[in-house]
Order: structure tokens, then sequence, then C-alpha cells
């Protein structure tokens, strides 16, 4: 499968990865199982997602649209997460990780995008102070 989760910095955040081509209803489906995973939200702090090992992204604004009100529906176990970084090298998963950033339904979560992954890892320690893993 080429969209992935981990708990990562001793249970406090939530890294996501994808490889290959990644979908819409991929991440789609991803962001409705939040409530079914065995994860304790209310440890988590911050998100990572890293696009960087993706060959072609295959994510439309209606996508989007999807991923922003399945956000919104787990607010309730997403109230602690106030940071997400985004590594999203190619133009088209930049772009359209901006247009999450700008519909983006949650008030207290803080997004940025980067090109790489080491950027967005330098704003996320630069703004929590994350335990190593």
């Amino acid at each position: 499968m080429p969209y992935r989760t981990e708990v990562i910095n001793q249970g406090t955040g939530i890294l996501r990865y994808g490889s290959g081509i990644l979908t819409g209803a991929e991440m789609i489906a991803s962001a409705r199982a939040n409530k079914a995973a065995e994860i304790d939200w209310t440890r988590i702090s911050h998100f990572v997602l890293d696009l960087t090992e993706v060959t072609r992204f295959d994510v439309s604004a209606s996508d989007i649209d999807q991923l922003v009100s399945a956000a919104k529906k787990n607010s309730d176990i997403l109230a602690e997460v106030h940071h997400l970084a985004i590594a999203a090298p190619s133009d088209v998963a930049y772009g359209m990780s901006r247009m999450f950033q700008a519909y983006q339904a949650l008030p207290d979560l803080v997004i940025q995008v980067f090109r790489g992954r080491a950027e967005a890892d330098a704003w996320l320690q630069s703004v929590l102070e994350v335990p190593k893993s």
C-alpha cells in the first residue's frame, strides 16, 4: 500500500507517508479511518505528511474538499493536533497541499507546506519541543 501511517516522536506525532502512485481515494480512506485507528489521540500534537517518495500524485480538487470534510468530522479526536507539516516536492502535490492548507476547517491547526522533509522537520522542531524518536 502506497499510503501508510506511523506514530512517531514517542507517541506525540503521526507520520503519514506515500510512495509510488498515491490517489485521493487512498488519502480519503485513511482520513476517514482515523477514529478506528488504535492511536491515543489525546497525546497527538502534530502530523507530518511526507509525499517525497510519491511518483504520481493523483488527487483532485474534489478529493481535497473530501479531505477537509473528513478532518472536520474528526475534529473531536484532532482537538490536540495543532501543527501539520507537509513535505511535497512535486508541483502537483505542493499545489494540492497548499489548497488543503487554504481550505482546512480546523481553526487551531497551523499547516505549513515545504518542498522537502528536512524543511518540514526543521519547522516542526522550531514550533514544538518534539522528542527524538
